[in-house]
């Protein structure tokens, strides 16, 4: 019984004639101090070392000072992304179960807050997602399991938050902590600005639902067939000068509803970087999918869906299309 003394903590230790309720306090003793290791966020504000929600980019900069920074997404003026390369190094915060292997932390602010922290650890081996997944399920209440095979996706969610535990297969393990209260804020604001936006849609002094001469008013020039689009009436502008070309969808029903931009030079990356910067401040952050030999950024935006392609790399620069579409006025109910 010895050993089993040299275990325990010296609170339970009791005298050897009753022994056996001495094993027991040590066992009882050390689940609870198991089930009550620190959950971040499960029954106080999230706080992981200097992180912690409502923190501004100037106070994250602060606490992190001689960490590689990264910003990865500018999402219309009030929001950004940022990657921390192994922002606790060697000294991990509590809980450091967590934290001492996060390879970098993905951060995301709205209107200059930190709503969302996103630790990615070094590892994709499904036993450390699943050590994760034991603590999580006892402090925060699981809400959606998407599992797959050998590859977690578990949602949880406590009074304030959204817990998210992933990884396993190919992924690497991450955990995510939002701030719902925000992330709901952020969103109804993102909706007006998106609804904006599509009202205030205007490009080349072209607007969606123009007739074709109010458009070849609008681009001036002559205007030749074409079969871009199927199902549309399509219409092309060429200039040579400005180095585009212009082609218009037209539907019978609503007028102008598509409006692709080509250009015929090549554009190297500084310039496809501002372009995606200047449609996510407009439209707000969309989705990049693979093409066969290139990348679509697509953004859903009300009425409208913005799309960017880019194709063709090299080393003269990438060819480049803008397209807007539209979805037609919108059917209020009676």
């Amino acid at each position: 019984m010895r050993k089993n003394f040299e275990r325990c903590p010296a609170s339970v230790i009791v005298p050897s004639s009753i022994s056996i309720l001495s094993s027991v306090s040590c066992i009882l003793y050390s689940f609870l101090l198991l089930s009550c290791s620190h959950l971040p966020g499960a029954s106080s504000p999230l706080r992981l070392g200097p992180l912690h929600f409502g923190m501004t980019v100037a106070e994250m900069e602060k606490a992190f000072p001689d960490k590689d920074r990264e910003l990865d997404a500018y999402d219309t003026p009030l929001g950004q992304s940022w990657t921390i390369v192994k922002p606790f190094g060697d000294n991990p915060p509590a809980p450091d179960w967590l934290t001492a292997d996060v390879d970098r932390a993905a951060l995301s602010f709205w209107n200059d807050r930190l709503y969302r922290v996103r630790l990615h650890l070094t590892t994709n081996n499904l036993s450390r997602a699943l050590e994760l997944k034991k603590r999580f399920d006892r402090g925060y209440r699981l809400e959606s399991n998407l599992s797959q095979s050998e590859r977690l996706f578990l949602e949880y969610r406590t009074a304030d938050m959204q817990v998210f535990l992933s990884g396993g297969g190919d992924q690497n393990v991450a955990a995510a902590f939002v701030d719902r209260r925000a992330y709901e804020a952020m969103d109804a604001s993102r909706q007006r600005m998106r609804q904006k936006a599509a009202e205030s849609f205007s490009v080349e002094g072209l607007r969606f639902g123009m007739k074709r001469p109010e458009a070849q008013a609008a681009l001036g020039g002559k205007s030749e067939d074409s079969d871009f689009f199927a199902g549309l009436e399509s219409r092309a502008w060429r200039e040579p000068a400005r180095k585009i070309e212009m082609i218009l969808g037209f539907s019978p029903d609503l007028g102008l509803a598509a409006i692709p931009r080509l250009s015929t030079e090549r554009w190297m990356p500084r310039r496809v970087q501002e372009k995606i910067w200047e449609l996510t401040r407009a439209f707000g952050q969309g989705k990049v999918k693979a093409a066969r030999d290139g990348r679509i950024l697509t953004i859903d935006a009300g009425a409208i869906r913005v799309s960017l392609i880019v194709a063709d790399c090299n080393e003269a620069g990438c060819m480049v299309s803008e397209g807007w579409l539209w979805e037609g006025p919108e059917i209020k109910e009676q």
